[in-house]
């Protein structure tokens, strides 16, 4: 009886230590595993802006390398990008690309309209 009790605490004390370090190994690999994340936070897709001018806002975590239609862009150390954009007449696609240093790519695709006031 005495045996058992042991070896049941010690089972026990053995899964939670794998546990522990299960998950404390997942929490610290997370970001390798996700992969780039990106967040438009202004404009919305499918909003209509009045003004050709556009200050394109957002946030990208576990990137390398950032492109705004093509053109690299830079992030600050809290992973804030913010750039110009001039809109044409009419309706805009804007693309928002992100690679992480293992390759992997995360497209956002904005679409705008722009309709000038009268």
């Amino acid at each position: 009886m005495r045996k058992r009790l042991i070896f049941f605490i010690t089972l026990g004390a053995i899964l939670i230590a794998i546990a522990t370090v299960g998950t404390y190994s997942y929490l610290k690999v997370k970001t390798y595993i996700v992969g780039p994340v990106i967040s438009v936070e202004y404009p919305h897709n499918g909003q209509t802006l009045r003004k050709s001018f556009l200050q394109i806002e957002g946030r990208a975590q576990n990137v390398s390398f950032i492109y705004l239609n093509g053109r690299q862009i830079f992030v600050d150390s809290s992973g804030f990008f913010s750039e110009r954009l001039l809109l044409y007449e009419g309706y805009n696609i804007i693309t928002v690309e992100a690679k992480d240093r293992f390759g992997r790519v995360k497209t956002e695709k904005l679409e705008l309209v722009y309709k000038p006031e009268i």
